[in-house]
C-alpha cells in the first residue's frame, strides 16, 4: 500500500466535501449546539447546589467526560450526513473513469476516503476542543468566575481514544 496514493485520495476526498454545501451547514450546526451545550454545562456549575446539588458535582475541569458522547455523536452523524451519497457523486462526476485510469488498489481507495471523511469531521471537533482548552487557561489566568482549565488527559484520551475509532466505524 502506498502512502502517498492514499493522502492524495484522502485530500481529493476532502476537497469535494468542503465544496459541498452541506458540509459548512453541518459543520456550523454541529459547532453552534457544542458551543451551546458547553455553556449550558459551565452555567449550571456556576449556580448554587442548594437546591439540586447534582450541579455541585459537575465541573468545568471534567467536562470533556460530560460533553464527550454528545460531541462524538453529533459528529458521527455529519460523518454519515458526508458519505451517503459517495457512489452518486462519482458517478456523476465520472470518478470512475479516472480511479479506473490510475494503478490505484481498491484498499488505497477505501483508506484514502476514510482518512479524508474523518479528517473532515475531526478537525473542527479537534479546533473546539482546543478552544475550550485555551479558554479554561484563559479563565484561570484571569480569575474568571465563569469557567476553568479541563483535564488536558481527557481531552487527549477523549481524542486517541473516542474520535477515530469511532470515525471509522460510522463511516
Amino acid at each position: 500500500m502506498n502512502g502517498t496514493t492514499v493522502w492524495c485520495v484522502a485530500v481529493h476526498e476532502m476537497r469535494i466535501h468542503r465544496r459541498l454545501v452541506r458540509t459548512h451547514v453541518f459543520i456550523g450546526v454541529a459547532l453552534l449546539l457544542c458551543t451551546c451545550y458547553f455553556l449550558v454545562v459551565t452555567l449550571n456549575h456556576m449556580r448554587p447546589a442548594t437546591h439540586i446539588p447534582m450541579l455541585g458535582v459537575i465541573s468545568p475541569r471534567y467536562i470533556v467526560s460530560l460533553l464527550s458522547g454528545s460531541f462524538l455523536t453529533l459528529f458521527c452523524v455529519g460523518v454519515l450526513v458526508l458519505t451517503f451519497d459517495q457512489i452518486n457523486r462519482d458517478q456523476r462526476n465520472h470518478v470512475q473513469e479516472v480511479i479506473g485510469s490510475k494503478p490505484l488498489r481498491d484498499i488505497e481507495l477505501f483508506i484514502g476516503r476514510l482518512l479524508g471523511v474523518i479528517l473532515m469531521m475531526a478537525i473542527p471537533m479537534l479546533l473546539f476542543l482546543i478552544g475550550i482548552v485555551v479558554y479554561g487557561i484563559i479563565a484561570e489566568t484571569v480569575s474568571l468566575r465563569f469557567g476553568e482549565p479541563v483535564e488536558i488527559w481527557s481531552v487527549l484520551s477523549f481524542v486517541f481514544l473516542d474520535i477515530v475509532p469511532n470515525f471509522a466505524f460510522f463511516w
